[in-house]
C-alpha cells in the first residue's frame, strides 16, 4: 500500500531543469511539485555519489544545505563558462602522504593504470568512494 502512495508521489513531480553549476561535481536539478498547487524545489547533488547535498540559499528550506557545501558551490560556481580549477578532491586530506595519494593507495594507482579503461574506471569509482566516506571536517 505505502509503495502505491510513493509512486503516486513520484507522478506528480517533474524535472523541469538540470544545470552542471560547479563542473563534473555538482549539478542543480529543478522538479514541478504538482500536489494541488504548482512549486518548484530546487536541490543540489554531488555527481559523484548523486547524493542530495542540499538545496540553493534563500529557496526551499525543507531541505537545508549543509554550510560547508554552500560555501564550497558558492566560491565555485560556474561564472559565464568560467571554469574554476580547485576540484573537491583537491580539499580531501588524509594521512600517510608517502603511501596514499588523496585517501587512495599508490601502489593500487600505479597497477590499475596498466590496465587501459578498466583502470580508469577502476580509479573513477576509487574516487567515488573517497567522496562517499568523506566528512565535514572544520
Amino acid at each position: 500500500m505505502s509503495l502505491n502512495r510513493d509512486l503516486e508521489e513520484v507522478r506528480q513531480e517533474t524535472i523541469t531543469d538540470v544545470r552542471e553549476v560547479v563542473k563534473g561535481e555538482i549539478w542543480c536539478i529543478t522538479v514541478e511539485k504538482r500536489n494541488g498547487s504548482r512549486r518548484l524545489v530546487q536541490f543540489f547533488v554531488l555527481e559523484a555519489t548523486c547524493e542530495v547535498i542540499g538545496s540553493p540559499v534563500g529557496l526551499d528550506q525543507s531541505l537545508p544545505s549543509r554550510e560547508d557545501w554552500s560555501e564550497y558551490i558558492e566560491n565555485h560556481v560556474l561564472e559565464h563558462g568560467a571554469e574554476k580549477t580547485i576540484g573537491l578532491m583537491d580539499h580531501v586530506r588524509w594521512t600517510n602522504h608517502e603511501e596514499y595519494d588523496h585517501g587512495i593507495s599508490k601502489v593500487w594507482l600505479k597497477r590499475v593504470k596498466e590496465e587501459g579503461g578498466i583502470g580508469q574506471l577502476k580509479q573513477t569509482v576509487a574516487r567515488r568512494y573517497v567522496m562517499a566516506c568523506t566528512m565535514a571536517n572544520r
